[in-house]
């Protein structure tokens, strides 16, 4: 199924970024930062999407020229993977950029000989990483979003695959903010998936010392995932429960205003790429208190002059900043300002897109000729357990049927 379809427009480029779905998240971020940027450059930009669901729809559609929803339904691999190529061919790009969509990355092979290729490569897990070099002999580049991802893929990259580190980009928010001194109840604010990686539990830990040390505090948590239910039962049951607010999967205009109503961001993550939510709270002009991570967050934070370096594994360390703030609120304002300045001066969005068009002008075509569309499509092994099985095809559809029978319609971008 597609969705505004192509129109006509002057551009130097045509680039056609792959996104899983709408739902908020990186590698939504990345699409959409990227694709106004590449836009504002003169490119004509697309998205080709294979699930409808999310809350970011509005954003794609109104940031991006146009938007290509291909769903597989229950088609086999092959099947789904042959009609894939042939719209792509049909959207004619000049150059497509994967976000970890397993059937794009099977199609590389596939795809017109003319056609630039770019995988990147969102988190350093064997996971994303092993999906994001896969059929690498017809990749052109595979991106790292940080140094830490990008020293994983080099160790892994046994096709060869010409590498660049390019990071995540932002844009600038609507307005600065001006403030010299951080206010009490301090405003923490936690943005972001409700998932293991995130070290959930560590935040806990911090507000629960933050308690025992009579620090006054409120705390939003903004997101959701399979963590979720679990965290707000630690909530309820706490002494602090009534400072704690969850407000649940929000877009990003919601967000940024959030962001805006708050002092600190705390993160406790045990791995990251380039957490976008630290670069965003930074260009708002948040003080960020963010785990101390090899290659990512040390990439980004001067420790102690535009945020705060902290070991996750001890609460401690959050804490006595924070209390810090308290006892001396005028060290809020030079902080604030300085973060401001280096989010963006250093990770603008324009910066990168434009490392992202030197790629594409570099990319050599020194790949194996297109394999051919036969009636069968093989997908490589190391492919085929990144596919959706059956069973979440099912519940997709399942949520279709009840969508159009309770409301007559389902309409793009719902979350399910």
């Amino acid at each position: 199924m597609s969705h505004s379809q192509p129109q006509s427009s002057p551009g130097p480029a045509h680039v056609l970024i792959a996104c899983s779905d709408f739902r908020i998240g990186g590698h939504s971020t990345h699409t959409l930062n990227f694709g106004r940027a590449l836009r504002r450059r003169g490119c004509r930009v697309g998205a080709i999407v294979p699930e409808p669901f999310g809350e970011l729809y509005g954003d794609f559609a109104e940031s991006l020229d146009y938007v290509c929803v291909l769903r597989r339904g229950l088609e086999s691999r092959s099947r789904y993977i042959r009609r894939l190529v042939q719209r792509i061919a049909a959207l004619s790009p000049d150059v497509i950029i994967n976000n970890m969509v397993p059937p794009v990355q099977a199609a590389m092979p596939f795809l017109p000989p003319q056609l630039r290729r770019v995988s990147v490569v969102h988190n350093v897990t064997e996971y994303e990483v092993a999906l994001g070099l896969a059929n690498g002999a017809w990749l052109d580049w595979v991106v790292s979003v940080s140094n830490n991802i990008g020293a994983y893929v080099e160790r892994e990259n046994r096709d060869g695959v010409p590498m660049a580190t390019i990071p995540v980009g932002i844009e600038p928010p609507a307005a600065g903010r001006k403030q010299a001194e951080a206010r009490t109840p301090l405003r923490l604010i936690y943005v972001g998936r409700l998932e293991p990686q995130k070290n959930l539990a560590g935040l806990m830990r911090v507000l629960t010392r933050l308690h025992e040390a009579a620090t006054p505090f409120s705390m939003s948590i903004v997101g959701g995932g399979a963590e979720l239910n679990s965290l707000r039962s630690q909530a309820a049951a706490c002494a602090f429960g009534g400072q704690i607010q969850f407000l649940g999967v929000q877009p990003q205009r919601q967000v940024a205003r959030l962001l805006d109503e708050h002092d600190f961001l705390v993160m406790t993550s045990h791995y990251e790429g380039t957490p976008h939510v630290v670069l965003e709270a930074m260009a708002h002009g948040l003080v960020v208190l963010a785990s101390r991570l090899p290659g990512a967050t040390d990439m980004i934070i001067n420790d102690k002059v535009d945020g705060f370096l902290c070991d996750r594994n001890k609460p401690e360390e959050y804490v006595s900043i924070l209390r810090d703030f308290v006892a001396q609120p005028a060290e809020f304002g030079p902080v604030s300002q300085a973060a401001r300045q280096t989010a963006m001066t250093r990770y603008g969005s324009d910066t990168f897109a434009a490392q992202y068009e030197s790629l594409f002008e570099r990319a050599n075509g020194k790949r194996p000729a297109p394999l051919a569309n036969a009636p069968k499509v093989e997908v490589l092994p190391e492919l085929r357990p990144h596919f959706p099985g059956l069973l979440l095809q099912g519940k997709h559809r399942a949520a279709d049927l009840w969508r159009r029978i309770a409301r007559g319609t389902r309409p793009m971008g719902a979350s399910y």
